[in-house]
């Protein structure tokens, strides 16, 4: 395990640089299959270590987190995360300044404020590490691995959270040495300007959001465009739209891979590759679906996504209600044993 020094001890992270990556992606192609109680082990001594640097480091987590004084090294449990009041999206809003804790940490890697605008109200910040970002693309390549894409090809996001607010689109780097390049594509850029670039790109994998995909598709029903190399649209946000799927289909004749994304968490859950439902990133994120009397859902029930991340120790969320309902899920036949949510709700 990795010393405390950095408070990562799951999954096991070198440094905040490319190799951070693919030494994040390794060990989640083995994760997926590890035993359920050996990863709700890990996931409980990662968020322990999570708790206690935010009960220390920062005055607004300290009074609820005032249990582990008396809590031995090791000694929690998901019950007992039943004292810690659940997080509203309001609350965040108001005092996430507050939340931020500006010590530094080794091998977390650079800092910097990340502005999150969506879900109404005014736009706010977080503070966010490099390590972070070696997550999300490790979460990449292994959503890669599901859908046994090329990495190869030409890559397009049209993500606002990605956009500088200019037209146009650009190339960025690539995720490894011998990926395709990825083009963002403005989404400030008006549809039509988005589609003609996209035809003139012609990538192989397209990633966005469900309302600028939508007018994607419409756009290119009125016009009959289809990039011909295109082979599979990653669609994340947290709900999709059954309709979406449809119009994808006969627009482009390629079907959506939903990822359950929020632009002040990052990725929590992607759509199994074999069945309609999504695996959560338990290595990412503690998920938890509760019920209207707090308790947690079993497979089948309906209750609300309260989600706190393991690894961003700058702002911690903590049982941060997301605002979305989920489906509790059983047990994927396709062999892997991170949790699943057989659907998110509006």
């Amino acid at each position: 395990m990795s010393t405390a020094s950095n408070f990562i001890l799951w999954p096991e992270v070198p440094g905040h640089n490319k190799s951070s990556t693919y030494a994040l992606h390794a060990q989640l192609l083995f994760t997926q299959w590890m035993q359920p109680d050996r990863i709700q082990y890990f996931q409980l001594r990662q968020l322990e270590n999570l708790l206690r640097f935010a009960g220390r480091y920062s005055p607004w987590w300290a009074g609820d987190l005032k249990f582990l004084e008396t809590l031995p090294v090791g000694g929690l449990y998901a019950e007992h995360l039943a004292q810690v009041p659940v997080m509203s999206r309001e609350s965040l809003q108001k005092n996430s300044q507050k939340i931020i804790i500006r010590r530094r940490l080794s091998n977390h890697g650079r800092s910097r404020m990340a502005r999150i605008s969506k879900h109404g109200g005014p736009p706010f910040k977080m503070m966010v590490t490099g390590l972070i970002d070696a997550w999300n693309d490790a979460l990449v390549l292994r959503s890669l691995d599901w859908s046994e894409s090329d990495v190869s090809i030409d890559h397009v996001r049209i993500l606002p959270a990605t956009d500088k607010q200019k037209p146009g689109s650009m190339k960025r780097r690539t995720i490894l040495p011998w990926s395709g390049p990825i083009h963002v594509i403005s989404a400030v850029s008006p549809s039509t300007d988005q589609l003609h670039e996209l035809m003139r790109i012609n990538p192989g994998s397209l990633q966005t959001e469900p309302q600028i995909l939508e007018a994607l598709l419409e756009q290119a029903l009125l016009e009959g465009s289809r990039p011909q190399n295109l082979r599979e649209i990653r669609c994340r946000g947290a709900w999709l739209d059954p309709e979406l799927r449809k119009l994808a289909e006969k627009a482009w004749g390629i079907p959506i891979i939903h990822e359950y994304f929020l632009e002040e968490i990052g990725s929590i859950a992607l759509q199994c590759p074999e069945n309609p439902v999504l695996h959560i990133h338990s290595e990412f994120v503690f998920v938890e679906i509760l019920n209207e009397h707090d308790k947690p859902c079993t497979a089948g029930q309906t209750g609300r996504v309260v989600v706190t991340p393991l690894q961003n120790f700058q702002t911690p969320l903590i049982r941060y209600d997301t605002g979305n309902l989920a489906e509790a899920g059983g047990v994927c036949d396709c062999g892997r044993t991170l949790p699943v949510l057989n659907g998110i709700f509006k």
